[in-house]
């Protein structure tokens, strides 16, 4: 599935237009790709970055706990710390 949004242009653009939580955590995995190395698989360009923070925004303030908006920042928070491994972490 990854390998079909990755490639797929328009197809690609609708699912990240229109993701919910699961989608963003297709978007976020870091274990994509045929030999699992493939980090933030549907994030190729500054414009699904984009994309992906306006849905992120879209989302938490629009859910309630119960919808979804918990497993949002579960969701960032796991792709924060895998992009950051290995980095000092300061709040």
């Amino acid at each position: 599935m990854i390998e079909q949004l990755r490639n797929g242009g328009s197809l690609k653009a609708e699912f990240l237009e229109h993701m919910g939580t699961p989608g963003i955590s297709l978007a976020l995995s870091d274990t994509g790709g045929a030999g699992g190395t493939l980090r933030f698989p549907l994030l190729t360009g500054k414009d699904d970055w984009s994309v992906l923070k306006r849905r992120c925004i879209e989302i938490a303030s629009s859910a309630r706990p119960e919808e979804g908006a918990d497993d949002l920042l579960t969701i960032l928070t796991n792709a924060y710390d895998e992009a950051s491994k290995g980095k000092k972490r300061t709040y």
